[in-house]
């Protein structure tokens, strides 16, 4: 019982991060989370709260100016967004992240740059670490 209401506040507390940091949520659960802007800031308040990035997909921001830059869109299409413009588009790219919050900012950063199927239009999806509980209990 404990587990569950450490999980529940811990889900709301992401919940607030999402508003606040303008994130792009894939879905009804915690994976895929689009994260255009401020990466960097919205991964260390996860971190705070004991989150962590488990897995990173990789999006194509198609907006007008990236499809005449990069010649978007790349991937299987998405969401759109209430806030930026255009929409993103899935790439079949998963990268798993090993070594906590700090790798995955590394990954983000540095090791997508060196693939062959990177675009300067690819923005981070993370996969975050806080639905064991409710995927067992059959919750979204």
């Amino acid at each position: 019982m404990l587990e569950y209401i450490k999980l529940y506040f811990q889900r709301k507390s992401v919940d607030k991060l999402i508003k606040e940091f303008n994130v792009v949520k894939v879905g009804n659960g915690y994976i895929d989370c689009i994260v255009p802007e401020k990466i960097d800031s919205f991964i260390d308040e996860l971190t705070k709260i004991g989150v962590f990035v488990t897995d990173i997909s990789w999006w194509c921001h198609c907006t007008l100016s990236n499809k005449k830059l990069y010649g978007c869109p790349h991937g299987m299409g998405g969401p759109q967004s209430d806030v930026y413009a255009g929409f993103f588009s899935e790439l079949n790219y998963i990268t798993e992240v090993h070594n906590g919050n700090k790798d995955a900012k590394r990954i983000i950063h540095e090791e997508i740059k060196k693939e062959s199927w990177y675009s300067p239009c690819l923005v981070p999806g993370l996969w975050l670490s806080i639905d064991k509980y409710f995927l067992k209990r059959g919750r979204q």
